[in-house]
């Protein structure tokens, strides 16, 4: 159903990365970290810059000497041309650059060590999600175990409560089969309690809906 989480161990671990906002963190220091390392080669790459301009007259004082048919200036002549453009540009190479060397050197180490750090983070977030996983099943099993004992209380219960009414049991028998079932009932509490927190912190760290039915996502988990 639409509620309903087949997780398996492997499974876990494949959303474990995605999930992990440190990794992604490292992730991008990692791209940030190439970057710089671009950034410091292209310094001992040929520069070369263009410098267009674009120049308009209104009006110049060489039109009349150079005026065409029917008064209008010529835009073949330079001096009376209506419309200029001019480009510029100039080409700058550094192919010995110590300073830039020592950026390139710096910005290598750089992503090494972002790496290493990438690395580490990777797989801090696996054995996380791999400890929180099987803390989820410890504690649904232990529920499990708590309920059936509980249950198994209940019934011992009934039987010698039966036996007391009939005659066949004391008083005393009875309520300490009472006693003994009470009890039970706390510590059924208690491993609900409990994995319902290992429940919890297995799907913040897979960045599983919180309200997601964890009985079903309980049932739905197994592991090869």
């Amino acid at each position: 159903t639409g509620d309903t989480l087949l997780l398996t161990l492997r499974d876990a671990l494949i959303r474990a990365e995605p999930a992990s906002e440190q990794v992604n963190i490292f992730k991008g220091q990692v791209d940030r970290s190439r970057a710089d390392k671009t950034v410091a080669w292209s310094s001992l790459l040929p520069q070369a810059t263009l410098t267009p301009a674009y120049t308009r007259v209104i009006e110049t004082p060489f039109r009349q000497y150079f005026e065409q048919s029917g008064g209008a200036p010529s835009n073949e002549n330079p001096f009376t041309a209506l419309s200029n453009w001019q480009v510029g540009g100039n080409v700058r190479w550094t192919p010995i650059d110590f300073a830039a060397y020592s950026q390139i050197e710096a910005a290598s180490r750089g992503i090494d060590l972002t790496r290493l750090q990438l690395s580490s983070q990777q797989a801090y977030t696996i054995l996380t999600v791999a400890a929180a996983y099987f803390n989820a099943i410890l504690a649904d099993q232990l529920l499990g175990i708590r309920v059936s004992t509980l249950q198994q209380a209940e019934r011992t219960l009934k039987d010698i409560q039966l036996g007391y009414e009939v005659g066949t049991q004391s008083e005393f028998d009875a309520l300490r089969a009472r006693v003994a079932r009470d009890n039970q009932v706390p510590v059924v509490t208690q491993a609900r309690a409990n994995r319902a927190i290992s429940f919890t912190q297995l799907k913040q760290l897979l960045d599983l809906p919180i309200d997601r039915e964890g009985r079903r996502l309980c049932r739905g988990m197994s592991f090869y």
